[in-house]
């Protein structure tokens, strides 16, 4: 026989106190898992009159009117995933779940600290493995009665404050992007640089700038035509073939906002350089060219709500495949964002928007579902870029133009319509240098994400305390633990021969 490991069972926060006394699983709880009377999930409904619990993470799997499907062990009972190492407390009648679902019935415990012992054990973590044998090969800690009940209200009374921390917590980042957006708005009527304009008011206003930005493009397009014309062996006539230029639609600003003097609407297609999503036809990487490095290849999954790159959700390529893919490649100063998401999620469910490309990640590549957009550095700061459109004005634009049933979707010929109000050059720096300042000293006042982690630890610290017996005073006249267990033993041993007995009738 080989010996025992401290991995086949749970382990306990800390030494339980010299006064309390530790019982086997058996001698703590009575599995009163139905072997018959159980459910499947794929007959579930949404309503009923009894709730079906199952090992999932969500207190009800779902709802049946079977009756002779209750279970009929007492209540109230625990049930314990034998997969998902799920505790819940049920104290109403019930179906069973059919897999993986181990119903207890507690027999030394105030049946709340039963509940609050099985969260706290720490039990191997198998996957989606079988965990109850470990469940049953581990020893329970038996404090006097008494002390279980006071153990109870004080753990109950605290989780309950930081649960009430966490709804507070939950509140806040909706108030902050509401905060957010109001600050974007401020920025992009002109609100937040209206005294530096009056600084500096011989600054080059944007139609000029942007006057200049149609010569050079229309420039750019004549030699690009000239020179494929000349690899062809080909050489114009006359200029007729300059009728084929097509110039970027003005914005119709009729029903747009006033903005400050200086300023200008332009759409996405005269700002940019290139408008480009990640559709590359047949040349997209098949499942056995993906690699664990090499050139970054970026998908919606990569971006975070908090506007950064998940680098676990980063995929990689080849160099050699990358050279394929040169029609998406990514480039110092693009912006990127979602172009399909879910009908009824906000935005594609992507907050921010768009985000800058960081420089680690390029050069590198993006999937169909993103597109990227590389503003012209002679008219527009990739900084102030990426901020116009996390802007209302544009967000607007995106919800009005997403097409499609099951999934919005927005294609390169409406990205490219879009537009937003264009300041001078050095406003444009002013702007984001504000909008920058505004939003990181508001992160770092409010660490959500940090206060949450903080709030549950808090309560993996008030269940260790509980168990050590450091959170609630002990009772000098609390009848000692050893005698509760003395008497429960005894009980056991008065039923065994009965249950023999009934064992062997069936």
């Amino acid at each position: 026989m080989t010996k025992e490991s401290s991995q086949d069972k749970g382990q306990w926060p800390g030494p339980f106190p010299s006064h309390w006394a530790s019982a086997s699983f058996a001698e703590s709880f009575d599995n009163v898992t139905s072997s018959r009377l159980k459910l499947a999930q794929k007959k579930y409904e949404e309503a009923g009159v009894l709730p079906v619990i199952d090992q999932g993470a969500e207190p009800v799997g779902g709802y049946t009117n079977d009756e002779s499907l209750r279970h009929p062990g007492p209540l109230p009972s625990i049930i314990f995933g034998d997969h998902t190492r799920c505790v819940k407390f049920i104290e109403r009648p019930f179906v069973q779940g059919a897999d993986g679902v181990k119903v207890l019935a507690p027999r030394l415990f105030e049946p709340r600290f039963s509940f609050w012992a099985l969260k706290t054990l720490q039990l191997p973590d198998r996957g989606y493995a079988r965990h109850f044998k470990f469940l049953k090969a581990s020893r329970f800690p038996v404090p006097p009665i008494n002390e279980q009940r006071r153990i109870v209200a004080k753990i109950e009374d605290l989780t309950a404050r930081s649960r009430a921390a966490k709804q507070a917590l939950d509140a806040i980042p909706p108030l902050l992007e509401r905060f957010r957006q109001s600050v974007l708005a401020a920025a992009f009527r002109g609100d937040l640089t209206k005294q530096w304009r009056q600084q500096n008011p011989n600054t080059e206003p944007a139609s000029e700038l942007l006057k200049r930005i149609r010569q050079e493009r229309r420039h750019r397009w004549e030699q690009d035509y000239l020179e494929k014309q000349k690899d062809k062996g080909r050489q114009p006539k006359n200029d007729k073939w300059k009728e084929k230029y097509k110039e970027p639609e003005p914005v119709d600003s009729t029903d747009l906002p006033e903005l400050p003097e200086g300023w200008c609407w332009a759409t996405i297609d005269l700002l940019a350089e290139k408008v480009q999503d990640g559709n590359y036809g047949g040349s997209y990487p098949k499942k056995n060219e993906w690699q664990s490095s090499g050139v970054p290849f970026l998908t919606a999954a990569c971006l975070a709500t908090d506007g950064t790159i998940k680098d676990s959700a980063v995929k990689f390529v080849s160099q050699e495949k990358q050279a394929e893919l040169q029609k998406a490649q990514l480039a110092l100063g693009d912006v990127i964002f979602p172009n399909r998401g879910s009908r009824d999620a906000q935005l594609f469910g992507a907050q921010p928007f768009a985000i800058r490309v960081p420089d680690e990640f390029i050069p590198g590549n993006i999937n169909p579902q993103l597109t990227l957009v590389r503003p012209l550095k002679e008219v527009m700061t990739s900084r102030f870029f990426s901020w116009a459109l996390n802007a209302p004005t544009f967000l607007l634009q995106v919800r009005a133009q997403t097409t499609g049933s099951a999934l919005n979707f927005i294609n390169l010929t409406q990205t490219k319509r879009m537009f937003i109000p264009v300041p001078p050059l050095d406003e444009q720096n002013e702007i984001a240098e504000i909008v920058e300042s505004y939003i990181q000293n508001l992160e770092s006042r409010f660490n959500i994400d940090g206060l949450v982690s903080l709030v549950g630890k808090l309560n993996q610290s008030i269940l260790a305390k509980a168990f050590r017996g450091e959170l609630v005073p002990q009772d000098p006249n609390d009848e000692p633990a050893s005698a509760l267990l003395d008497r429960i033993r005894a009980e056991q041993e008065q039923e065994a021969p009965k249950k023999k007995r009934k064992k062997a009738k069936a």
